[in-house]
């Protein structure tokens, strides 16, 4: 085996290192790497194991519609929405989670 150094414009490459030998095969591919196998993660949920509050009221926003220096003609207003909600755990033995391999993304 050879091991060419680059060369310059004006230069041809350089022998650098020369070896006899086998060479060594290249490293097997780690999960999770490129050309490696990808974990892909799935979820199972079974019927009542888990559950949902409602802790209040859809509320919704909305910018009122007067000019201002940055909006003279009044074609710009603002709207958003919260709502808050909690997920409660209700059995975690009907629930589980699962990985598996595969060569795809």
């Amino acid at each position: 085996m050879s091991v060419l150094t680059p060369g310059t414009g004006t230069s041809a490459p350089a022998l650098a290192v020369q070896a006899t030998g086998a060479v060594a095969p290249p490293p097997a591919p780690q999960v999770g790497t490129a050309g490696g196998p990808n974990v892909h993660l799935g979820y199972v949920f079974g019927k009542e194991s888990f559950g949902v509050l409602d802790l209040g009221g859809l509320e919704t926003f909305l910018t009122p519609a007067v000019a201002s220096d940055s909006d003279p003609l009044v074609q710009r207003r603002k709207v958003g929405w919260k709502q808050p909600w909690k997920a409660v755990i209700l059995n975690p033995n009907f629930m589980t989670r699962f990985e598996h391999l595969s060569a795809f993304n």
